[in-house]
């Protein structure tokens, strides 16, 4: 109904948490945090929390603007059936690329070294160097060795950094022409804790997560000015965009004590306030691609419930394989 053909700029801030669980557990200590990033455009959407607490769930909720796991379904057998596996395939059946090609919008996936983007007919990959890129997907396998130290020093850093190869690109060859939706794949606040507090390149990777000291907090303070520097950007680019920055899902020390903080994800919009008006504050990932389809494109996609949905690694036993909801706030 009635599409806008915006472009829509949807940022995975990979491990990011709230802001008011940040502060809480003095990874940051600036109070003005939430101000700062209003003042930019978005409007900082509180109490937020994530399909999902592993990113290949989470992602791929996104991709299909649903819950496609849920509380006593069967047990996966792996992660090849969920995202980015499922984008590669010669007939790709994926929601949200369906979604996209019946408003005429072209799909544009910047990755990073865990998770690639595949080469595909369907939607275009954003990459600077296609060396960087193609060693940096073999990661995966090297990152228990000492190649994937060498690999820092050679680059990895920059393929963490999929807001920065965005913004080059565009900077230096201009938006595409025609309506675009870009998914771009920050590997940060995620270890490995390659960046100072101001993005410099950290020349020791941290080993500590929490608190001011960690490698966390300077990752995390890095994502803000990433969000700052992307905002500064659009605003002047594309002012009319629709940009979501979220987390895939948030960050634990302590899965005793501080699992519950694991869904309290950042979450900032920028929309239309009749967009808000009309559908209201999306609190979830899934509820979020659903505000967007809808405000962009003119979809009339409800909400679902807000849900938080805690998954179990293969060799979780006996648990593995399966998701179970958990209370967040």
């Amino acid at each position: 109904n009635n599409p806008s053909n915006q472009n829509v700029y949807y940022i995975i801030l990979d491990a990011m948490l709230s802001v008011e669980a940040a502060q809480q557990m003095a990874i940051i200590d600036d109070a003005n945090v939430v101000k700062k990033i209003e003042k930019l455009g978005l409007r900082y959407i509180d109490k937020s929390l994530s399909t999902y607490d592993k990113t290949f769930l989470t992602l791929t909720s996104i991709f299909y603007a649903a819950y496609h796991y849920r509380e006593g379904d069967e047990r996966y057998p792996n992660e090849l059936i969920f995202f980015p596996f499922i984008m590669d395939e010669k007939d790709l059946n994926v929601p949200l690329i369906s979604y996209l090609n019946q408003v005429s919008s072209t799909l544009y996936w910047i990755g990073n070294y865990m998770l690639p983007c595949f080469e595909s007919l369907h939607y275009n990959c954003i990459y600077t160097s296609k060396i960087i890129e193609k060693i940096s997907s073999l990661m995966t396998f090297f990152k228990t060795t000492p190649f994937r130290g060498i690999f820092r020093k050679i680059g990895a850093h920059s393929s963490q950094d999929a807001i920065g190869r965005f913004l080059t690109i565009i900077q230096r060859k201009g938006l595409p022409k025609k309506p675009f939706f870009a998914f771009i794949h920050q590997l940060a606040p995620h270890p490995p804790f390659s960046f100072t507090k101001t993005c410099g390149f950290a020349k020791v990777e941290k080993k500590g997560g929490k608190g001011i000291e960690g490698g966390y907090s300077d990752s995390y303070y890095c994502a803000l000015q990433k969000i700052k520097e992307f905002m500064k950007t659009i605003n002047k680019l594309d002012p009319d965009a629709i940009v979501v920055i979220q987390a895939d899902h948030a960050w634990t020390f302590d899965d005793k004590i501080n699992f519950t903080q694991g869904g309290k994800i950042f979450n900032a919009v920028k929309a239309p306030n009749s967009c808000f008006d009309k559908y209201g504050e999306p609190k979830t990932n899934v509820n979020s691609i659903r505000f967007v389809l809808n405000c962009a494109y003119g979809f009339d996609m409800p909400y679902r419930k807000d849900i938080h949905y805690r998954g179990f690694h293969f060799d979780e036993l006996p648990q593995k394989g399966t998701v179970v909801e958990e209370s967040v706030y």
